[in-house]
């Protein structure tokens, strides 16, 4: 997968996951070094809510993120 492909896979997830997050707008993702062998080689970098509830949608995000993180790692 690569970083806009997870970027753009987040923002969606997000904007499906709740009335309130039709209004979020973007997530940016960095490759890291990971600190470790099964680390994740990816972080997120920032986050453009717009309209939507940022507590929710920080919420629903951060779950995400933390599941893909020990799935998926980004290519090039």
């Amino acid at each position: 997968m690569t970083v806009a492909e997870m970027e753009r896979a987040l923002a969606d997830a997000v904007r499906a996951s709740h009335p309130e997050c039709e209004g979020f707008l973007a997530v940016f993702v960095e490759r890291v070094v990971p600190p470790w062998p099964d680390a994740a080689n990816w972080a997120v970098k920032g986050i453009k809510f717009g309209k939507a509830d940022r507590d929710r949608c920080g919420s629903v995000l951060s779950d995400l993120v933390a599941a893909r993180q020990q799935e998926v790692d980004l290519s090039g």
